[in-house]
């Protein structure tokens, strides 16, 4: 029984370039403090624990943010338990180096010219394990929105399994049914893998296959899974693409940018923008609202 893993180059290198993409969160241009551990009281970064970062958030605004700093050995991992409520998230930035040799601590640059060595986003009430090198690390906080709770960043004593072992056995009751799919698993749950499946005539190119379109799946608490809903783009020249946590998928006159609630088991539409033409042939920009609506984009 053959099946076709397919990279997704594009979902990992994040290569859309439309012109209503949204902002993709690049690994810079974040409200940064001046490396106290805190920024204001609503946001409170605590390096005092025995090689441990500890964020109390408490009404957090936006991009409000913190550096800390943890070392890892050999065969640990990063280790980050969240109890955020509600929407709330964390943007995580890793660098190398804590800052010992220098005035200020390694900081992610807009410029593009300090490159992240990891770049997440957490949330919920979750453990995540990210794999790393042994070393000394950076790590800055920021608040990706509004964001109350806590979270806990220190070195993981469990050994870090890929994601492609972790999508292989989760997934295999799927890809038996689907025996000649192509597929990629990516973390699109508030750090859990999700199932992105499709088939021949949505996949083209030679080494690096690139899909236009595909079915998502989900792994419920129950150890089912669910198919939560399809994505399909505009086309070859606009193929699906995944970063920090989100997929994101269009064409020449729309796009949208979703995630998968893994409580639900759903595909949330986090944002959605479409260029419309009136009978006069005047263009028309509107944007998916919270309530699932699209409302006409104001001028200016």
């Amino acid at each position: 029984m053959k099946k076709h893993p397919v990279s997704f180059r594009p979902l990992l290198a994040l290569v859309l370039t439309l012109a209503l993409a949204f902002a993709l969160c690049a690994c810079g241009g974040q409200t940064a403090n001046s490396g106290d551990g805190s920024t204001a009281p609503d946001f409170v970064l605590d390096t005092s624990g025995d090689n441990s970062i500890n964020v109390t958030l408490k009404e957090a605004s936006e991009g409000s943010s913190g550096v800390g700093y943890l070392t890892l050995e050999e065969d640990q991992s990063m280790a980050v338990e969240t109890k955020l409520e509600g929407s709330s998230a964390l943007l995580l930035q890793v660098l190398p180096g804590d800052g010992t040799d220098e005035q200020t601590p390694p900081t992610p640059a807009a410029d593009g010219e300090s490159e992240c060595l990891l770049e997440e986003t957490v949330s919920g009430v979750n453990t995540y394990s990210f794999a790393l090198e042994p070393g000394a690390y950076s790590v800055w906080v920021t608040a990706a929105g509004p964001a109350t709770g806590t979270a806990s960043i220190h070195p993981g004593t469990e050994s870090v399994q890929s994601t492609g072992e972790q999508g292989l056995a989760a997934w295999q009751s799927v890809l038996d049914e689907h025996p000649d799919a192509y597929y990629a698993t990516v973390n699109l749950a508030q750090g859990q893998d999700v199932l992105l499946l499709t088939d021949a005539d949505s996949v083209f190119g030679d080494e690096e296959k690139e899909a236009i379109a595909a079915e998502v799946y989900c792994a419920a608490g129950d150890g089912s899974v669910q198919m939560v809903g399809e994505v399909q783009s505009g086309g070859t020249a606009n193929p699906l693409a995944v970063g920090n946590g989100f997929l994101y998928y269009g064409g020449h006159k729309e796009m949208y940018k979703v995630h998968v609630d893994p409580a639900a088991c759903t595909l949330v539409t986090d944002e959605g923008a479409q260029l419309r033409y009136k009978e006069d042939g005047d263009a028309v920009y509107y944007k998916h609202t919270e309530a699932g609506d699209w409302e006409e984009e104001a001028e200016g």
